[in-house]
């Protein structure tokens, strides 16, 4: 199962919980997380990359633009864990 997979069950289950239960806000809310954990896993593409006068490869988070390195080797933002791919 692919992590876009699993989202989709996810938020199906979130819909079918929330129709049956009425308290069911807590586990929808644990959905959610699980969600937004699983879309962290998928890279995304760094924005705004540029090369600085040593000709490494800066640019921003694409969840939160938090500043990141390539020379860092920098597979996930270092403030909101979102995976991320360079060029």
């Amino acid at each position: 199962m692919t992590n876009q997979e699993a989202i989709e069950r996810i938020a199906d289950h979130m819909v079918v919980h929330k129709l049956k239960e009425e308290r069911a806000i807590y586990i929808t809310q644990a959905l959610q997380l699980a969600i937004e954990a699983l879309e962290k896993q998928e890279p995304q593409k760094v924005i705004n990359q540029y090369a600085n006068w040593d000709f490494e490869l800066i640019g921003n988070c694409p969840k939160c633009n938090a500043i990141l390195y390539e020379f860092d080797n920098a597979k996930a933002c270092g403030e909101c864990g979102q995976a991320v791919k360079w060029k």
